[in-house]
């Protein structure tokens, strides 16, 4: 019952309706983005460049549901290493054409979120270039149409980037040109992840848990990779 029309501050009978139009009132780094319980229908990206935080009332009643295929965008682009969200789940969101159906992080922190149901080109369900944290998150049953990644693709990551975080049910398209970790695709740098489990996810090809590409050195600490498959080798991981 927010209305756009409104400046969305200092309290809930002020709210604006959509999470994008918070986003774009939330100039000042530091800000803080409260998202009501509820599902918000996206026909777009919702962009994050600026250092704030975008904080869900909890992640099982928060919802930022696309309609893909009938609307192609991702769910949330976390563009700034200062911007942080959380507490929000993501789904039905994606593109054949393009990476990270659900979240694309350049920098910034996914924390405590679900991200479930999206397809991508390359990493389904979150994309991670060059920097950024995802902590105690669920990346569940997302799929990767052209490439590699169902779940999740880390690429060119130096540093902490995943943390106590569940990757299951995700699966590479068995047409996809490249058909690679099922779970999750680490493509270069140096990435460390730690008190992961990686469950139950399926590749054509190789990795059906993990796949590491050649120029890649990740550090992979307490954590458990089970049930995975794949369609030649490596079951559960490929190095």
């Amino acid at each position: 019952d927010g209305d756009d029309a409104r400046n969305g501050r200092g309290s809930w009978t002020n709210a604006v309706e959509t999470i994008s139009r918070g986003v774009a009132l939330a100039t000042t780094a530091g800000d803080l983005v409260l998202v009501s319980n509820g599902t918000y229908n996206t026909v777009a990206t919702i962009l994050i460049n600026r250092a704030i935080t975008l904080r869900g009332l909890d992640r099982e009643t928060t919802i930022i549901r696309g309609d893909y295929p009938n609307t192609t965008h991702r769910g949330i682009h976390i563009a700034n290493s200062g911007a942080t969200v959380e507490c929000i789940t993501v789904t039905a969101c994606g593109f054949t054409n393009d990476v990270g159906g659900g979240v694309r992080l350049d920098g910034g922190v996914l924390n405590d979120c679900v991200v479930t149901g999206n397809m991508a080109k390359q990493g389904g369900g979150v994309y991670v270039k060059t920097y950024g944290l995802v902590t105690g998150c669920q990346i569940l049953d997302n799929s990767s149409y052209h490439a590699d990644g169902g779940g999740m693709y880390i690429y060119s990551c130096s540093g902490l980037v995943l943390s106590n975080c569940l990757i299951a049910a995700n699966k590479v398209d068995g047409t996809a040109t490249y058909r690679y970790g099922g779970g999750l695709m680490l493509d270069g740098g140096a990435p460390v992840l730690v008190g992961c489990v990686i469950s139950n996810n399926v590749a054509p090809s190789i990795g059906g848990g993990i796949c590491i590409g050649s120029a890649g050195s990740p550090l992979m600490r307490d954590c458990r990779i089970v049930g995975n498959r794949s369609g030649s080798f490596g079951g559960g991981i490929v190095l």
